[in-house]
């Protein structure tokens, strides 16, 4: 359920792009890898938790 919300989260960001100029478009790039990041750190430490 988790991942469904994240691959429907980062699909939102990425059909915005056509919106918005490049520059913009590098950010939310920079920006979505380090939420990606972040939420696979935490799925990792998570997952370790359990074991």
């Amino acid at each position: 359920m988790f991942w469904l919300w994240l691959l429907r989260f980062v699909w939102d960001r990425l059909s915005g792009f056509s919106k918005l100029p490049l520059y913009e478009n590098y950010f939310l790039v920079v920006e979505i890898g380090y939420q990606l990041s972040c939420v696979f750190i935490l799925s990792l430490v998570l997952y370790l938790l359990k074991w």
